[in-house]
């Protein structure tokens, strides 16, 4: 009996964990899109506070500071990625709408959290440094979705190929990321932009082929 009593309050507390874990990544994305703060003032204490949590709460779900912060963002836009990839499995989409499909899934979650996004995926390469943080990576299913079309398109190199729209992809991404409102360049790299471009990029790539 006394087992499943604290089995029941390991449940609970778990649940608790992940709610106020939620409360705190909405809050500091709600804090990191409000133009009227400046980025880097935003700490873990205003974090916890505009969510009505303890700062000790703040520090105890992330405990590396902000970079654990940046961590969680981007970790939601990856778990979105993944859903989207097993979705277009088990509806048995065609290849071709499943690759595109992944890539339109990650582009509005990631315009969603908009300068939340940016500023977590610029810490991106000190996030995998420091070797807390691990994420999923799409190449290896979109290797697997591409050579279910490597007849019907005559991709000689499937990994050529899929090497060429991922690093297509990441060049739309990091100049949405670059996105200056007051800029003759990267003032062009709207949010519509960034999604039109990723609709078109399987299409683009195959094009390429011939």
């Amino acid at each position: 009996m006394s087992e499943i009593l604290q089995d029941g309050r390991a449940l609970r507390a778990q649940s608790e964990f992940k709610e106020v874990n939620k409360k705190l990544i909405n809050s500091a994305i709600e804090l990191l899109n409000d133009n009227e703060i400046d980025d880097k003032s935003i700490n873990i204490t205003l974090i916890a506070k505009n969510a009505g949590c303890a700062v000790a709460t703040g520090y105890n779900h992330f405990p590396q500071g902000m970079l654990d912060v940046y961590g969680s963002v981007i970790q939601n836009v990856n778990e979105t990625l993944q859903k989207a990839i097993q979705e277009g499995i088990e509806q048995n989409t065609s290849p071709e709408d499943t690759i595109t499909e992944l890539f339109v899934k990650t582009s509005e979650y990631i315009i969603h959290y908009g300068n939340a996004s940016r500023v977590s995926l610029f810490a991106l390469k000190e996030l995998v440094e420091v070797g807390k943080w691990k994420f999923g990576d799409p190449f290896f299913a979109l290797q697997t979705l591409c050579e279910k079309i490597k007849h019907k398109y005559s991709i000689n190199n499937v990994e050529s190929f899929v090497i060429q729209i991922y690093s297509n992809y990441l060049g739309l991404l990091f100049s949405w990321m670059r996105y200056q409102e007051d800029s003759v360049v990267f003032s062009t790299f709207t949010d519509e932009w960034f999604l039109n471009r990723t609709k078109e990029l399987l299409e683009i790539n195959l094009s390429s082929l011939k």
